[in-house]
């Protein structure tokens, strides 16, 4: 097993659309997550989650034709990613490095239940 959640991304954050960030021993209790920094700047910022539990892979992004806007503080269930180019996207302000986005997924392995997240973001001081 190589982790339980972890996240892929295109500009902004993570490490790109095929390579996997993994949140093995990043847990919040009960939970998975893992804060990022915003290294573009002010606008859509798009992603994806990946589980790979036991062998067993999965991306969660939109299943239809649309990408799907995330909002901050507001719960989602994902969807098992439709293969259709499209991912979940958050609209980000501010310039690069001004705030961290904190992405913490509900517990659970996202094959054998539904996996839902949050979206926090904050501001170092």
């Amino acid at each position: 097993m190589k982790g339980q959640n972890s996240f892929r991304s295109g500009d902004g954050w993570g490490t790109g659309w095929w390579n996997t960030d993994y949140w093995s021993g990043t847990g919040f209790g009960s939970a998975f997550g893992k804060t990022y920094q915003n290294s573009s700047g002010a606008g859509n910022r798009y992603f994806r989650l990946y589980t790979d539990w036991n062998s067993q892979q999965r991306t969660h992004g939109p299943s239809g034709n649309s990408d799907i806007q995330v909002l901050l503080n507001t719960p989602v269930n994902l969807e098992t990613w439709g293969a259709a180019g499209k991912a979940y996207f958050i609209n980000v302000a501010g310039t690069p490095g001004q705030y961290n986005y904190l992405f913490r997924t509900k517990y659970g392995d996202g094959i054998s239940n539904f996996l839902s997240y949050l979206f926090l973001k904050f501001r170092e001081l």
